[in-house]
């Protein structure tokens, strides 16, 4: 019996590999790099797993005028963009593949950019500084009333 089972998991393992698979394609993904930085930072933006033929980058939601456009080739591309003037925080980053005039996309990726807070600073004004220097120290009386 226990040839049988050997025989019959070996004949099911040859079969599986032989059938041919039905092409399924990894979803498409999107990598930048950086992904955190001040306002104005470069980022080289790199997908995969695009069948489109164009594609467009968005801060935030697919609408208005991209950060940057290009073609998609052999499933893949690579682009540049700036970060534009926008608050701090974690900005969500779209490629968007053959977007139609209603803002719909044939395939969309997305990946996180974080805009750190600025550092608070605290800073003394001069005339702070001038008015602490005028000012005596308090001193006992000498009345003797």
């Amino acid at each position: 019996m226990t040839g049988k089972r050997t025989a019959l998991v070996v004949t099911v393992v040859l079969a599986l590999t032989l059938i041919p698979t039905s092409g399924a394609v990894a979803a498409p993904g999107l990598e930048l790099d950086p992904t955190e930085g001040p306002v104005g930072t470069n980022v080289a933006a790199s997908g995969n797993g695009f069948t489109g033929s164009a594609v467009e980058i968005f801060l935030n939601a697919i609408s208005g005028s991209p950060l940057t456009e290009g073609r998609i080739s052999d499933r893949a591309f690579k682009l540049q963009f700036r970060i534009p003037s926008t608050t701090y925080g974690r900005h969500l980053i779209i490629a968007c593949a053959d977007r139609n005039t209603s803002d719909e996309c044939r395939e969309t990726a997305d990946a996180f950019f974080t805009i750190p807070k600025p550092p608070t600073t605290t800073t003394t004004t001069p005339l702070a500084l001038e008015a602490h220097r005028h000012i005596a120290p308090l001193r006992p009386s000498n009345d003797q009333s």
